[in-house]
């Protein structure tokens, strides 16, 4: 809680990212098979916390 009072601008993109790296973790480390609709909705969402780590 004290990083997003702190520094709200960059805590945000990284707690959203554990949604992402619990997906990415999964597939190498539980050998989860991903359909590539699946690894779309990944990058897309990677994209979409790196513009909002931009600004």
């Amino acid at each position: 809680m004290f990083a997003i009072g702190a520094n709200a601008i960059v805590a945000a993109p990284m707690i959203s990212t554990y949604c992402i790296m619990s997906l990415v973790w999964s597939r190498i480390f539980l050998k989860e098979k991903l359909s590539k609709a699946q690894y779309a909705v990944i990058a897309v969402a990677a994209v979409g916390i790196a513009i909002l780590g931009m600004e």
